[in-house]
C-alpha cells in the first residue's frame, strides 16, 4: 500500500498535511512528536510525545512562521520508503519498495540519521541528509576562499537563532552536480559535527531540483532531476 500526501514548502521547510495535521518532515531528527500524541502514516498509528526535549509544535510554529502540529523524524520515516516529489508537492509513503530512478546513492547513517557522500573540489565529504534544514552547511575549510553572496537567518533547537554568511559551491553526488547555497554553523554546532566526523549538512536545496526517493531499509537514496 502506498499513501500520498500533499506538502507545502514554507520558509524552506517541507510541511505535509497528514491526517489533518501539519507536520514537518525531518530526516535530521531522531524523534517524532505531535500535539495530538500520535502520528498516522500509511495506515500505521504511532504513539509519540508532545515535544522533543525543549522543541514543541509551538516552537516550530514560531520559528517557521506557519502553524505546525508536530514533526516526523527518522524513528518513523526509516520504517518506510519515501518519495518527495517537488513537481506537484506530493509525498509518497510506502511499506513496499518504491522504484529508484536516476542517480542512486548509498546511504550510511549515524543513530539512524542518513549520511551520503559527496565530492567537493576533488575530495570526499560526508554529509548529513537533513530535510529539516532550511540551509545546507559545510565545514569552513570548504568555504574560506569563496566570496560571500549574502546572509541568512536560521535556528537550531538546542542553540537558538543565528545568522550565517552564504556561499555557493558545486557538490557532486554520484554523477549529479548540484550548486547549493551553503553556510557555516556556529562554532559550537560545527564542533559537534566534527566530533561525529561529518563535513556538513545537505538541507532542502536538493529537494528544489530533484525527486528524492529515500529508501533507508535498503540503505539507498535516488535523485531524479526535475528542474535544470
Amino acid at each position: 500500500m502506498t499513501k500520498e500526501y500533499k506538502y507545502d514548502f514554507i520558509n524552506n521547510h517541507i510541511i505535509a498535511d497528514i491526517d489533518g495535521s501539519s507536520l514537518l518532515i525531518d530526516t535530521g531528527s531522531p524523534s517524532s512528536f505531535a500535539e495530538s500524541h500520535q502520528i498516522v502514516m500509511d495506515g500505521n498509528r504511532f504513539a509519540v510525545s508532545e515535544k522533543m526535549l525543549n522543541v514543541s509544535a509551538e516552537f516550530l510554529t514560531a520559528n517557521i512562521g506557519a502553524p505546525i502540529n508536530g514533526l516526523v523524524g527518522i524513528d518513523i520515516l526509516n520504517q518506510f520508503d519515501i518519495l518527495i516529489d517537488p513537481t506537484n508537492q506530493r509525498l509518497l509513503i510506502s511499506k513496499e519498495e518504491i522504484p529508484l530512478k536516476g542517480q542512486i546513492l548509498e546511504l550510511d547513517n549515524i543513530m539512524g540519521i542518513p549520511l551520503i557522500e559527496g565530492v567537493i573540489d576533488g575530495c570526499t565529504a560526508r554529509l548529513i541528509f537533513d530535510t529539516g534544514a532550511k540551509l545546507s552547511y559545510l565545514n569552513p575549510k570548504w568555504t574560506s576562499d569563496l566570496p560571500i553572496i549574502g546572509t541568512e537567518d536560521d535556528f537550531y533547537p538546542a542553540y537558538g537563532s543565528y545568522t550565517s554568511n552564504i556561499y555557493e559551491i558545486p557538490i557532486m553526488l554520484g554523477n549529479e552536480r548540484i550548486m547549493p547555497k551553503v553556510g557555516n554553523l556556529p562554532a559550537l554546532l560545527q564542533m559537534t559535527l566534527g566530533i561525529m566526523d561529518m563535513d556538513g549538512i545537505l538541507g532542502v536545496a536538493l529537494l528544489l531540483t530533484h525527486k528524492i526517493a529515500y529508501a533507508p531499509r535498503r540503505k539507498k537514496m535516488a535523485l531524479e532531476r526535475v528542474n535544470d
